[in-house]
């Protein structure tokens, strides 16, 4: 189509000579046109860089010493071209219709000050997970967007497009976070007036291995409650009462993954009041989450449902190992 914007698609890439040729090729096989593709190499020591030169001029490569996801991401939107950007991770995979199908979502949000996350499915040696997409819970409206993020990152992974206005506006991804950066920056980005919308169709594919950040869950974790704490610094005038009792409920009882860890360790200990209450803070923490609502409902008015969700939980945990998942991963209630 003549006349496209340009978008700018920044894969920072760290140690990534596995996954990272996939990654490229996936960015170069998109069927809209007007893009370019930007590489970050944050100071890869094994043979990423090599496999990077093997794209020739098909790729814009910039080399920096190591730094993070967030300092790299920063330094390809500094280099990019594009009104558009567009990010995407070294060990997952775009697959041809993405960027088209961002662009579609992003026109038909009408004007206004919207950025666009995707679904994806998980992917891992087993294969692709057909069952379990990444972004659930949602989507939320804008008016929601606000006390949802609050509660959990609506956006998923980092399959994304948002206007360099908006990263350039929300100051780009905190360097000093190295998990969940893309929450903190997504949650800047709602407090400063920008919505997401959702495109509903899997075009990515998001990688899960043990070894991945997101597999970190104690890391994860604290990244949380880094945020909370930032968002009670930056933005707690701007905030109505609901999201101030909102935030001080998150910070007081915690993360409510941590929460959904807990209680679910207790299922499968067959301590059922152990489990009610805990699935019952959860639920206060993450009000917008309407199935954990009625599963800690249920528990609470009738005790003897809690083993019809242990059973669930031992499924779900056969499940997950088939993929690839922790077994304490607790983001499905």
């Amino acid at each position: 189509m003549p006349n496209e914007p340009l978008v700018s698609l920044i894969i920072p890439a760290y140690n990534s000579q596995i996954d990272v040729g996939a990654a490229i090729a996936g960015a170069l096989a998109q069927i809209y046109a007007n893009k370019e593709v930007i590489v970050v190499n944050d100071g890869s020591r094994d043979g990423t860089r090599r496999i990077l030169e093997g794209f020739g001029d098909l790729i814009k490569v910039v080399d920096k010493p190591n730094g993070g996801v967030s300092s790299a991401r920063n330094a390809g939107v500094a280099v990019a071209e594009g009104d558009y950007i567009s990010f995407a991770d070294a060990d997952d995979v775009t697959l041809p219709g993405f960027l088209d199908a961002m662009m579609a979502t992003l026109r038909a949000a009408g004007p206004g000050k919207w950025w666009v996350y995707s679904q994806a499915y998980f992917m891992s040696a087993e294969g692709i997970d057909l069952r379990r997409p990444v972004v659930f819970g949602g989507p939320f409206s804008p008016q929601e967007q606000r006390l949802a993020i609050l509660q959990r990152n609506i956006a998923g992974p980092p399959a994304s497009l948002v206007l360099a206005e908006m990263h350039r506006e929300i100051g780009g991804f905190d360097e000093s976070m190295r998990s969940p950066e893309d929450w903190d920056y997504w949650a800047r980005a709602i407090f400063n007036g920008w919505s997401g919308v959702l495109q509903p169709k899997p075009f990515y594919l998001y990688r899960w291995t043990e070894s991945s950040l997101s597999s970190n869950r104690e890391a994860m974790l604290a990244g949380e409650d880094r945020i909370m704490e930032k968002l009670r610094e930056l933005f707690w005038d701007s905030m109505s009462a609901d999201e101030q009792q909102a935030l001080e409920r998150r910070l007081r009882l915690g993360s409510p993954f941590r929460l959904l860890a807990n209680a679910n360790i207790a299922l499968r200990k067959q301590d059922y009041p152990a489990a009610t209450e805990l699935f019952k803070q959860a639920a206060s923490v993450a009000s917008l989450d309407r199935k954990l609502q009625i599963k800690a409902r249920s528990m609470e008015l009738l005790p003897p449902v809690a083993r019809y969700w242990r059973a669930r939980r031992l499924a779900a945990d056969k499940q997950r190992r088939r993929f690839d998942y922790s077994a304490e991963d607790a983001d499905v209630t």
